[in-house]
């Protein structure tokens, strides 16, 4: 859900195991909540699976904008005899994934989160000073739970991701009661930036 401006008051799952949804092999996030601008509200998130979200970020697998010649050992952009590591005669673009020679957009701006919470500005001009406040994430399993670790059957990236920008905040938030597990990346993973303000979360 993308919020931009106005209010938002968002349940997914409930108190209840009953309640529970479940979100699998999903592209980009299993849940996401994006409030722009000024928008301004709360969200429950509860009893829900979430695993095996994959990342959507495009071809750019590595973030750094550009299309990465694997082979270019020495980093010159010719193809040295010993380079040519698997003998096809040519320097692979090892992150072109469809082979059209040019770093594709991104599909969307997640990179395989279990659960996604953002506060932004619709455009890096636009002012953001919107808030999220008294909300939850309770009793979610987020990732593979299995005893034998296999993490490619877990959500690509971090288990819950916020990314809390611009002069917005974030506050009275509760995650507890969680399993989360076998993620690429952190369980929980916070990213405040600007003057954004994250606060009470416990």
């Amino acid at each position: 859900m993308t919020a931009t401006n106005g209010t938002f008051d968002i349940s997914i799952g409930g108190p209840n195991a009953t309640d529970r949804n479940t979100f699998l092999n999903n592209a980009g996030a299993g849940i996401s909540l994006i409030a722009q601008n000024a928008a301004t509200g709360r969200f429950f998130i509860e009893n829900n699976l979430i695993n095996g979200t994959r990342n959507d970020l495009g071809e750019d697998l590595n973030g750094n904008g550009v299309l990465d010649p694997s082979e270019d050992l020495d980093g010159d952009g010719t193809l040295d005899a010993a380079e040519d590591t698997n003998g096809n005669g040519f320097l692979d673009l090892a992150e072109d994934v469809n082979g059209n020679g040019i770093l594709d957009a991104a599909n969307t701006p997640f990179s395989g989160e279990g659960i996604y919470i953002a506060t932004r500005g619709v455009n890096s001009l636009a002012t953001a000073n919107g808030s999220i406040f008294d909300s939850l994430i309770i009793n979610n399993v987020i990732g593979n739970t299995a005893t034998t670790i296999n993490t490619t059957l877990g959500n690509f990236s971090h288990g819950i991701n916020f990314d809390i920008t611009k002069e917005t905040s974030l506050t009275n938030l509760m995650v507890g009661g969680n399993t989360i597990a076998n993620n690429g990346g952190s369980g929980i993973n916070f990213n405040r930036r600007d003057n954004a303000i994250v606060q009470g979360v416990s």
